[in-house]
Formats: C-alpha cells, structure tokens, sequence
C-alpha cells in the first residue's frame, strides 16, 4: 500500500503533465488552422489532426485515470510504514527511466505522423525529389518510437544494467 501523500503527489503531477500535453494538442490545432487557411498549402491537414488527437487522447486518458497511473508509476512496497513513506534510490532511478521512455515515446509519435505522410503521400517537396530523406526520417522516429517503449517497459532491467555497469560487474 503507497503512502496516500506521495501517491497524491505523483497523481497531481500526472494531471500537470496531463495539462502540458492538452496545451501541445491545443497548438497543433491552431497551427493546422493557420496552415489550411493559408493560400500555399504545403503540410497535410491530416498531420496535424492525427497529432492534435493523438494530444488530446493521451491528455485525456492521463486526466481521468490519473490514480490509476500514479499507482503504477511507484513501486509495490510491503506493510512496512517507514518503506512505505520512503522512496529508495533505486525506485526513483527506475521510475525517471519510465518516465523519459514516455517523453521519447510521445515525441515520437507525432514525427511519425509527420514523416509518414510526407513519406507516403508528398514525394516531392517544394519540386525535391526526397526519397531518401523520407525513408530515413520515418525509420529514425521508429526507433525513436521503439526505444522509448523500450525504455517504459523495461525500466527496472535498464535500472540493474546501469547500476552493474557502474559497479564495474560486481
């Protein structure tokens, strides 16, 4: 069982994050506005409705299950009250891993979008041939996408290959 108050902490600051990726919806909205209304027309609409969705999906389901998150991003501890109120280093090593694996995850997704449809729909920009250039820049967000879900889901391993390769292997 978590402390309440650390549990309440982390869950306040999923709603801040949670607010922070509502406000990056909220400008890629405005920004697919000014770009459809605009007389050259050189970025697809559809870039900027999949990343204002995709935004204000995640900002969404982080608003409402806020606890629920906030209960898997800390650790299980046992009855123990002083464990319980007490985060140990390695948990919080753990924990910051996860959380830059869902920064670079999210980041990810957006650029995907974006190099997909220029991959996929636009073969030319601006009269450049970019072929090459597209493929390169849609398998780099991949990676980009699979290393941050790499490092979400595998956190704690990483946390222990860390910690053995500063130890030297002892």
């Amino acid at each position: 069982m978590q402390s309440s108050a650390l549990q309440g902490l982390v869950a306040a600051l999923v709603r801040c994050f949670s607010i922070y990726l509502g406000l990056t919806a909220l400008r890629f909205a405005v920004q697919g506005v000014s770009f459809h209304s605009s007389d050259v027309h050189y970025l697809h609409l559809g870039y900027f409705v999949v990343t204002t969705l995709l935004f204000a999906g995640v900002a969404i389901a982080l608003w409402h299950f806020h606890s629920a998150v906030a209960g898997r991003l800390l650790p299980a501890t046992g009855d123990d009250q002083a464990k319980a109120s007490a985060l140990s280093g390695a948990d919080f090593e753990t924990g910051l891993i996860g959380a830059v694996g869902l920064y670079v995850a999210i980041t990810a997704l957006p650029q995907l979008a974006n190099h997909g449809a220029w991959l996929f729909y636009d073969r030319e920009l601006l009269g450049i041939h970019r072929a090459i250039e597209g493929r390169a820049a849609f398998v780099g967000s991949l990676i980009q996408l699979g290393l941050g879900v790499l490092l979400l889901l595998r956190a704690p391993g990483i946390r222990r290959l860390v910690a053995r390769l500063r130890t030297g292997g002892t």
